[in-house]
């Protein structure tokens, strides 16, 4: 079971959401920027070149950038619909990013596995070097922040059954329009849900037996005979 926060460093947890819902946009927008250019460039040099091999080269980037492209852009709309969750207070709008916090983590994890075997077994690369050195933080950035948006998230599904609650009862509490007149039956209708359950009382001396009705026994004079 992942244990919950009370706050975000020194923020409140939807304070926070809102800061790791920004940061994540901007991000995402930022990877779409950047790899749709290295596309564009991918594609430009792979018509200009004659080479076979730098075509190649070529076309590879511009795929890559193209499909890290489009996960980006899915990324930034599922991050819109995390803020709209945040400030909405819909928790199951925050799912779908949470899902993807918890895919990025374990591609991470998977990464640095990867290069640390590559390193041990294979040679040392400068780009081993720096990804054996992000990935770490990497991976200590986006537990912290799944773990404020998961607590975040509890908090919501906490306080939802106590709003729905409330909703209901608002609607019993609906003031009546003033040019309606308030009859005993209208007032006793209101009241009903605020009733204690059904209890059966006993028959009093002289009653029609039947005629009990909602705890109050309704009495019958007999004609005498």
């Amino acid at each position: 079971m992942i244990f919950t926060l009370k706050g975000c460093c020194c923020f409140t947890l939807k304070t926070g959401c809102i800061v790791i819902g920004c940061f994540s946009g901007v991000r995402a927008l930022l990877i779409v920027a950047l790899s749709s250019y290295f596309a564009y460039v991918g594609h430009r040099n792979a018509t200009e070149t004659e080479a076979e091999e730098n075509v190649r080269l070529c076309v590879g980037v511009q795929v890559t950038s193209a499909v890290i492209a489009v996960l980006s852009g899915i990324e930034l709309v599922v991050v819109v619909f995390f803020l709209k969750g945040v400030l909405d207070s819909k928790p199951k709008l925050m799912l779908p990013w949470m899902v993807l916090c918890i895919a990025d983590l374990i591609f991470s994890c998977l990464l640095l596995v990867s290069v640390i075997v590559l390193i041990n077994f294979y040679e040392t690369n400068t780009e081993f070097i720096w990804t054996l050195s992000i990935e770490p933080l990497n991976i200590g950035v986006n537990s912290y922040f799944h773990l404020v948006a998961h607590s975040y998230y509890k908090q919501l599904r906490a306080v939802s059954p106590i709003v729905s609650t409330s909703r209901q009862s608002s609607v019993l509490s609906t003031k009546l329009d003033p040019a309606q007149r308030i009859t005993p039956l209208t007032e006793y209708l209101l009241q009903v849900p605020s009733l204690s359950p059904y209890k059966k009382m006993p028959t009093a001396a002289g009653a029609i037996p039947g005629s009990e009705h909602f705890g109050s026994v309704v009495s019958c004079n007999h004609p005498d005979t």
